[in-house]
């Protein structure tokens, strides 16, 4: 990669991110942002931590733009997530059952 920023103009960043883009069809910005998403979407179901808290610990540095960017990814706010499983919590007791079905044969 350096090799290359060398002989050119671009800079190593801007080689390694158009070689992202190449093999991936997206840039490394929005896959970042994507899977702070979805590990976002993983605590919000998992845990109570505060809608801040969830933010820094998938990688956004703005409360702001972490929920611009689910509301875009998911098409509803963190927080409606977060309602939507307390309601269920509520309506199914606090109980819980997660069942594990064998391999297909």
């Amino acid at each position: 990669m350096s090799k290359v920023s060398r002989t050119g103009s671009a800079s190593a960043r801007a080689s390694c991110d158009g070689c992202f883009t190449g093999m991936s069809g997206r840039r490394r910005s929005r896959w970042r942002r994507r899977g702070g998403c979805l590990l976002a979407k993983q605590l919000i179901h998992e845990t109570s931590l505060p809608m801040a808290e969830v933010a820094l610990a998938s990688g956004f540095n703005s409360v702001r733009r972490f929920n611009e960017t689910f509301l875009h990814l998911f098409g509803r706010s963190p927080a409606s997530l977060r309602r939507i499983r307390d309601k269920t919590k509520r309506e199914a007791g606090a109980l819980s059952v997660r069942l594990r079905l064998p391999a297909a044969l």
